[in-house]
């Protein structure tokens, strides 16, 4: 069976929308309910929205350095005499023409792993990254149905999506540790307190804190499953979107085969970047299964999935060639 490109793109982008509409609205329910609960008006609703505004704001502005920085990349020089180095800048080209998008700039970070990732908060300001490991282990067919998924990335704007929810996420959770500290505190206040009204309104106020830290935990740690959720929608995206960029399908695919048999973890990744390589750059373990425990707690689809969905074949069928071969 052949892909259909036009087709996974289309589902993959109504389970993404599905997915960000519900995480925002149960954000959104959870912080006017408590507000409603206890009359603040909207105060915690508005402190939630301030919060991850100012995560969005500063994750943008400055991501893509940190994230560069983190894993130690170093950009391929232009004039480059390595022949590694000038394939990779050729396929980038290539693809930047046939995908419509500027070309990004590329790196390289040293590490024996199979990986890449693209960051930047839009298409004019992208970088594309790809680990010596790729350069070695993938040839030219491969490394081009890699970086076509990260180019894919970058024009559907996932950047700037994964940036926004994670901030959501993690607004939520921060508000939530704002709250639980400051309950603690005037629980502290209050029994220091000698007149017995005082105290009592401030321990009033410290459990509607306390109470606000523990929903606003609880709804923190569904919008963090969420991201994940949507992570891995836009992981199947990008694969359908960088498939018909190169209309080969089977060059990611082998890539990814090439993954599966390279147990190798990605060192210079750490938890925040996770999502943006190609492949689960720390949990290998949850790359190559498929059980509910697994999918819930990856920022990717199993690669198996993936594979065969490129493939147009049974997951079962990919599981048992991918076994036998190993």
């Amino acid at each position: 069976m052949v892909m259909n490109f036009y087709e996974q793109q289309k589902k993959n982008l109504i389970k993404t929308t599905l997915l960000v509409f519900v995480m925002l609205a149960v954000v959104t329910v959870a912080g006017i309910a408590l507000d409603y609960s206890f009359g603040t008006g909207f105060l915690i609703t508005g402190v939630l929205i301030v919060i991850t505004l100012i995560q969005t704001v500063v994750s943008l502005s400055s991501g893509a350095g940190i994230v560069l920085k983190s894993v130690n990349a170093q950009e391929v020089n232009p004039n480059t005499r390595d022949l590694e180095e000038k394939q990779l800048l050729n396929i980038v080209e290539e693809l930047s023409i046939a995908s419509g998008t500027p070309k990004p700039k590329v790196y390289v970070m040293r590490d024996a792993s199979i990986n890449a990732f693209a960051t930047g908060n839009k298409p004019e300001n992208a970088y594309v990254c790809v680990t010596t490991g790729l350069l070695q282990h993938l040839n030219r067919e491969e490394t081009e149905g890699v970086l076509a998924h990260e180019l894919a990335h970058i024009k559907n704007r996932d950047i700037l999506l994964m940036t926004m929810v994670s901030a959501l996420a993690g607004g939520v959770l921060l508000l939530s540790l704002i709250a639980f500290r400051g309950g603690l505190t005037l629980f502290q206040t209050s029994g220091r307190s000698k007149k017995s009204k005082d105290s009592g309104s401030i321990a009033g106020i410290a459990l509607a804190m306390l109470v606000t830290a523990g929903v606003m935990f609880l709804v923190g740690q569904l919008s963090r499953f969420m991201t994940f959720a949507i992570s891995r929608k836009r992981e199947f995206l990008a694969d359908a979107t960088g498939a018909e960029m190169t209309r080969n399908p089977m060059g990611l695919s082998l890539a990814l085969r090439k993954i599966y048999n390279l147990p190798v973890i990605t060192k210079s990744a750490n938890s925040a970047t996770a999502h943006l390589f190609i492949s689960e750059p720390k949990k290998r373990s949850l790359a190559e299964r498929r059980d509910l425990l697994a999918n819930l707690l990856s920022t990717h689809p199993p690669l198996v999935d993936r594979i065969a969905v490129l493939e147009g074949k049974d997951p079962l069928t990919i599981q048992r060639e991918l076994t036998q071969k190993g």
